[in-house]
C-alpha cells in the first residue's frame, strides 16, 4: 500500500451544529441543542464559530489520524455553561492503526486517545483511551473487540445548556468524577 497524507483546516460557522453538540445522547434535562430547540430553531443568544484541523497519514501498513475542534469564542452563559461561565468547548482525537496478517487471516490493531475541555454539558468525557483488534477469520466477516476507558471531568464540575428560548437547564448525567470502562464485541457480515 503506498503512503498518503493530508492536512485540512476549516472554519465552522456555528459550532452548535457540529457533532455531539446537537444531540449529546442525554434523554433528560439538557440533551443537546437539537434535542430541545426543534428544527430550524435558533434561540441561542450568540452564534459561536469554530475551528477544525485534521491530519491523516498512511504508509504501508500504518495509518495515523488526528483532529482538533474548538469553539472560536465562548458561548454566552445563557446558551452553554461550564463551571459558572460561558463554555469554550474543544476536543482532540488521535488514532494509530496497524494492519497485518496472522497466517492467512487479515487483522488490525488500533489505539486512540481523546480529550475534551469545557465540554461537560455535551456529555463528553474529559479523557478517553481506546484499543481495538479486528480480524477476519471467516470470509466476508469481520470480528472486533474494543476496550474503552473514559475519565470523567473532576468531581464538582458543573454544566448547563439552553433547553428553550427562555430556559437553561443543568446537565443530568453520570456525576463528574466517575470513570468507566466498556468492552464491546462486534461481528460484521458483508453481502
Amino acid at each position: 500500500m503506498p503512503g498518503f497524507s493530508n492536512l485540512i483546516g476549516g472554519a465552522i460557522s456555528a459550532i452548535f451544529g457540529a457533532g455531539s453538540s446537537i444531540f449529546s445522547g442525554l434523554s433528560s434535562v439538557f440533551g443537546g441543542f437539537g434535542n430541545n430547540l426543534g428544527p430550524g430553531s435558533n434561540f441561542l443568544d450568540r452564534r459561536v464559530p469554530g475551528v477544525d484541523i485534521n491530519a491523516k497519514f498512511a504508509y504501508k501498513s500504518w495509518f495515523f489520524a488526528a483532529e482538533y475542534v474548538t469553539a472560536a469564542t465562548r458561548f454566552h452563559p445563557n446558551d452553554l455553561l461550564f463551571n459558572d461561565h460561558g463554555a469554550l468547548p474543544s476536543a482532540l482525537n488521535a488514532e494509530a492503526a496497524y494492519s497485518f496478517h496472522a497466517g492467512r487471516f487479515p487483522m488490525s490493531v488500533a489505539f486512540g486517545y481523546g480529550f475534551t475541555d469545557e465540554a461537560y454539558a455535551l456529555n463528553l468525557p474529559r479523557h478517553r483511551v481506546i484499543a481495538t483488534m479486528n480480524a477476519s477469520f471467516i470470509r466476508d466477516t469481520i470480528q472486533s473487540i474494543e476496550v474503552r476507558h473514559e475519565w470523567a471531568y473532576k468531581s464538582g464540575t458543573t454544566g448547563a445548556g439552553r433547553v428553550s428560548s427562555t430556559q437553561i437547564a443543568p446537565v443530568s448525567m453520570a456525576p463528574a468524577g466517575r470513570n468507566s470502562t466498556t468492552i464491546t464485541g462486534q461481528v460484521g457480515v458483508y453481502f
